[in-house]
């Protein structure tokens, strides 16, 4: 689901007032980036600029959680034609268009593979009691933005070889 940072925050505050040990974010990332540009059997993970999780996690005391998605970068081969021209519809106009193709047409690519989700542990991104309703600084976000991408690093390299991935590397765009 995607959801505005109002929406994001009053579900975790609403699950965060009852007894349920806690609440965690829970990162997918599906921007434009991955609609846009994902090359058919390449890893990538567009987080590199995207930090307003790791701020909400910290404004809100809550884990982030890692996660990843094996084979979903096989599924289609996505076309560069107009590349340029569509990011910047993309940009002006908020809309992706992606050019797609798997094995007929719109039909996915099959794999014996399928898709994975693996979970990560929760990275507990707490601020201290003494800084608990002060604004988050940049250097906290950059902190814990390091760590949730090392953790990414960390699962993707744990899990892919079980998976049938060993050959792949995790790039961080």
């Amino acid at each position: 689901m995607v959801a505005s940072k109002p929406q994001a925050v009053n579900v975790i505050r609403k699950l965060s007032s009852k007894d349920n040990g806690g609440v965690a974010i829970f990162v997918y990332p599906g921007g434009f980036h991955e609609q846009l540009l994902t090359i058919r059997g390449k890893e990538k993970a567009y987080i590199l600029n995207r930090k307003g999780f790791i701020k909400l996690a910290l404004e809100e005391g809550c884990d982030v959680v890692p996660v990843y998605a094996f084979g979903e970068s096989d599924l289609f081969s996505h076309s560069q034609i107009f590349i340029k021209q569509r990011m910047w519809i993309q940009k002006n106009f908020g809309v992706a268009i992606p050019l797609l193709y798997g094995s007929f047409g719109l039909l996915p690519y099959l794999s014996e593979k399928g898709i994975t989700m693996v979970f990560g542990d929760g990275i507990g991104l707490k601020r201290s009691e003494d800084k608990m309703g002060s604004k988050v600084s940049n250097e906290e976000i950059d902190a814990g933005h390091t760590l949730y991408v090392k953790k990414l690093r960390e699962l993707f390299d744990k899990e892919k070889t079980a998976l049938g991935y060993g050959d792949r590397v995790l790039e961080i765009v």
